[in-house]
């Protein structure tokens, strides 16, 4: 595999199941906003764990700023809370 941090299609099909499952059962259709928040936990999850927690790397390697990324990140563990 040339790039680790993408999901592969297997992966991506699973967290798209995932989502659906939980917006349906707790949200009731606001799919769009959940699985773009899962895409990004998942990326950029493994995009740190790629860079072992730099967060300049990883946004480099996202061709993100480092200031996106760190918003990203707030806005994961928010949603997480």
């Amino acid at each position: 595999m040339d790039n680790p941090i993408l999901l592969n299609s297997v992966q991506l099909e699973i967290a798209i199941k995932e989502a659906k499952h939980s917006v349906f059962k707790y949200d009731h259709g606001n799919l769009y906003p959940a699985l773009l928040m899962q895409f990004k936990k998942d990326v950029i999850t493994r995009a740190l764990q790629e860079t072992q927690g730099n967060y300049r790397r990883a946004a480099q390697l996202l061709g993100l700023g480092i200031d996106t990324l760190r918003k990203y990140q707030q806005q994961i563990q928010l949603e997480i809370k």
